[in-house]
This record gives structure tokens, sequence and C-alpha cells, in this order.
């Protein structure tokens, strides 16, 4: 229990936190074959503030994403989503692991973001369940909810969500 606690924590930390300052931006040595894209260009040699802010301006502008290879393509509607906390950005993601990881992200930075359960809802492709129980158990570890227990589908995480707020009051 403390194991799965912490790296949830760790998991919130990391969502929660990033922006676009964490933003990576590729080049040909990080996934062979798959060269840096021109329109990422300007954003290399840059501090990390203005690295982070020339990829947001460049994905803020989602007609771009349109003009770029499939990989490519998919890792700039998914920033696009989280920049703008917009999931229906997500539908334009072709690949399915992709497009789970899309919605997930905005789902999450939503829920902890605003407390409302209900952005897990957006979570609804191929891993869904787990990834909606993720999203809730760790909206209520932020929040520390017992209604959010409610909301787990999962019997077995319910019973620990249940426990760790009787624990922890």
């Amino acid at each position: 229990m403390k194991k799965y606690t912490m790296l949830i924590f760790l998991f919130i930390f990391v969502i929660v936190f990033s922006g676009c300052k964490s933003i990576h931006v590729e080049s040909s040595n990080d996934k062979p074959g798959v060269p840096l894209p021109p329109h990422l260009a300007n954003c290399v040699g840059l501090n990390a503030s203005a690295t982070g802010e020339c990829v947001r301006e460049t994905y803020s502008n989602i007609s771009l994403c349109e003009k770029l290879d499939d990989y490519w393509k998919d890792y700039c509607y998914t920033q696009n989503a989280n920049i703008f906390q917009n999931s229906s950005v997500c539908e334009h993601v072709q690949d399915l692991g992709r497009k789970d990881n899309c919605y997930f992200s905005v789902a999450v930075k939503l829920a902890y973001t605003t407390k409302d359960p209900a952005y897990c809802n957006i979570i609804n492709i191929t891993n869904a369940k787990q990834d909606r129980e993720e999203c809730l158990w760790g909206l209520f570890i932020i929040t520390k909810d017992s209604k959010i227990c409610n909301l787990i589908r999962d019997e077995l995480k319910k019973q620990d969500c249940v426990a760790y707020h009787n624990n922890s009051t």
C-alpha cells in the first residue's frame, strides 16, 4: 500500500507540475530514424525556459499538426491538447497508445487542477478502466475527499481508498 501510494504521489507530481518547460524537444539521437521536424529547429539550443516557450508557441498552432508525418502529427496534437487542456484534440491522434496517453494526461491535469472527478471520465479509450481508476485514486490522494472512493468501480481499489481515508482521518 505504501509503495502504491508513493508511486501515485510521484505520478501526480509529474503530471500536475509538468508544464511547457518540461516538454522535451527530441533530436534525431532520441528517436533513431525519426529526424527532428523542421518546425522545432528554432527551439533547439535555447535555455530551458526559452525552449519551453518556443515549443508551446509552436504547438499552439494546431493547423501545423496536419502538415507533419504521422509520429510528429500525433505528438503535436497531444502537446496541443495538453497546452490548452482540450481533450477533443486527442481525437486526431491516430496511434491508439498515444491517443490513450493524450486523453489520460489531459484528464489528469483537469481533474487535479480543478479537483473535479468528472474529468477522470474523459479517459475513454482502450485502457480506460485502469486509467480512470488511477485518475480517481490520485485525485483522492490530493483532496482526501471520501466521496471520490464511491466513484471507483474496482472493489479492491475502492476498499483501499476507504481504508486509506479512515486511517488518515
